[in-house]
């Protein structure tokens, strides 16, 4: 019996490739407008966030949906 059987594959990419990572960033997120709150010299601009939110949810799909198509197909 495989380990990542039937749908379990499914649940298992979403807590990889977008929970954690979402949980990461919202937490980087959260800092971060503390310290634009406080005009710290070292925050980083929203736009920027924003930007590397978008361009990191965008790989860990492709990824990730590639990944489990990949290991799917090896185990059929």
């Amino acid at each position: 019996m495989s380990l990542l059987a039937g749908r379990r594959w499914i649940k298992q990419m979403f807590i990889g490739a977008f929970l954690i990572p979402a949980m990461v960033c919202g937490t980087a997120f959260f800092i971060n407008f503390i310290a634009i709150y406080y005009h710290a010299s070292r925050a980083i601009p929203f736009g920027t966030m924003v930007s590397d939110f978008t361009g990191e949810f965008k790989h860990r799909c492709r990824h990730g949906k590639a990944t489990f198509q990949f290991e799917y197909n090896c185990e059929s």
